[in-house]
């Protein structure tokens, strides 16, 4: 049987712990990449209440950036330093209509052209004593529209839809500077004390996680014999990606519990 390997899973690691991780329209496992090609990005975390209507939810965006000497934070107390902007504060959203796109949403501005390494942690801390099951909220990212300072659902190149019970805080985020890639860590926690939680997590991640987990590349290559064609080979019996969908495809993200088990039970 002939295999082909869609060459984006390069970028999205083996799926573990799967029920921590939020829904997202494209399958991202915690670890995977997203290239970033531009030199300023919006990162926001965007909501609405679920009947579209106006309502008193209140989400607060904020980052952390540690270069390894320092760490400096952005949130709507401290809106501006040397690499980025924060939008302002929101207490509520307004009404949302699917057709236009805009949405109520936190925003920070990140200029990269202003750093050289270290990483930036993006997060999320609810209030009014919600959890993500109970309204619409979408993390994710853009490139920095200056003049604009809405958030249209439409233009995003990347959301995650967030879901579950998990209250009070959440660290969806990480910007790797040197290799200028999002990285996806998707972390509910319960700590109140934002700079120091952004950290630990971080930390943890790269240290005990990132730098061990494998990517699905790697794992269909060696265990399942797969190989990758150029993408005008349509000679193939089976496609495996993460984005395409059809008759002679294993999409990933429809058989992520499947991967999860087989990748336990091998390694």
């Amino acid at each position: 049987m002939k295999v082909k390997i869609d060459n984006n899973l390069k970028n999205i690691c083996v799926p573990l712990n799967v029920k921590n991780i939020a829904l997202c329209d494209n399958y991202l496992t915690r670890g995977t990449k997203i290239p970033i090609k531009s030199d300023k990005i919006r990162v926001f975390i965007a909501w609405k209440a679920k009947d579209n209507k106006k309502a008193q939810i209140d989400l607060d965006l904020g980052c952390s950036y540690n270069n390894g000497e320092s760490v400096k934070t952005l949130d709507w107390r401290n809106r501006q330093s040397f690499f980025g902007k924060h939008s302002g504060d929101f207490t509520f959203c307004r009404d949302f209509d699917p057709k236009s796109g805009i949405i109520t949403a936190e925003y920070i501005d990140i200029d990269l052209n202003t750093l050289k390494s270290g990483f930036i942690t993006f997060n999320v801390i609810i209030y009014n004593g919600l959890s993500f099951d109970q309204f619409d909220a979408y993390f994710g990212y853009l490139p920095t529209q200056e003049k604009s300072k809405t958030i249209n659902l439409n233009d995003a190149l990347f959301t995650m839809k967030l879901t579950g019970k998990e209250s009070n805080k959440y660290v969806g985020l990480s910007f790797d500077v040197s290799n200028k890639n999002l990285i996806v860590i998707s972390e509910f926690v319960q700590n109140t004390s934002l700079g120091s939680t952004c950290d630990n997590i971080n930390n943890d991640f790269y240290n005990n996680y990132y730098k061990n987990i494998k990517s699905l590349y790697w794992f269909f290559e060696k265990y399942c014999e797969a190989k990758f064609y150029d993408i005008v080979d349509y000679n193939y019996d089976i496609l495996v990606s993460a984005t395409e969908k059809g008759e002679n495809v294993y999409n990933v993200s429809e058989h992520s519990k499947e991967l999860e088990d087989l990748f336990t039970k091998l390694i």
